[in-house]
C-alpha cells in the first residue's frame, strides 16, 4: 500500500534528518486522493504520528509547507496546517510559508485583509 511505504519513507527522512542534526525538514502534506478533505488532514496527521513515534527530535523541527492546491493536495489553506499541528501537539511541527504556492492558491495574497484574517487565526495558537 502506498501509504504504508510513505510512513516508512518519511520515518527515514526524519531519522536522517536527525543524525545529521538539522533544525528544519519541509514538506508537503500530500493528498486527499480520492477522499474528502477532512479525512485526507486526519490521515496526514496519524501518518505524521506513525512516522515520528518514539523518535527524539533533538533541535529538528518538521516544518508543513503550504501547497498551491492543485489536484487533490491539501494544505492550501492555513486552516488546513493548523488542523494537522493541532492533531499532533506531541510533534515538534511548524510552518514553511511558500509565497508562489500561496498566490497560485488564492487563499492569503488576494487581500491584504483576509491575509492579516487568516494569519491572525493561524497563529492564535501560540498567544
Amino acid at each position: 500500500m502506498i501509504l504504508l511505504k510513505s510512513i516508512a519513507s518519511f520515518r527515514e527522512e526524519v531519522e536522517r534528518a536527525i543524525l545529521l542534526g538539522v533544525d528544519y525538514l519541509v514538506l508537503h502534506p500530500g493528498s486527499a486522493r480520492g477522499s474528502n478533505e477532512s479525512d485526507a488532514i486526519e490521515i496526514c496527521a496519524l501518518s505524521l504520528q506513525l512516522a515520528c513515534k518514539g523518535l527524539n527530535f533533538g533541535r529538528l523541527r518538521i516544518l508543513l509547507e503550504n501547497t498551491a492546491g492543485q489536484g487533490q493536495c491539501i494544505g492550501n489553506r492555513f486552516e488546513h496546517l493548523r488542523a494537522i499541528m493541532d492533531a499532533c501537539p506531541e510533534l515538534p511541527l511548524g510552518v514553511c510559508v511558500d509565497t508562489a504556492h500561496s498566490f497560485t492558491a488564492v487563499t492569503i495574497f488576494a487581500k491584504q485583509t483576509d491575509w492579516r484574517r487568516r494569519w491572525r487565526s493561524f497563529v492564535a495558537r501560540w498567544d
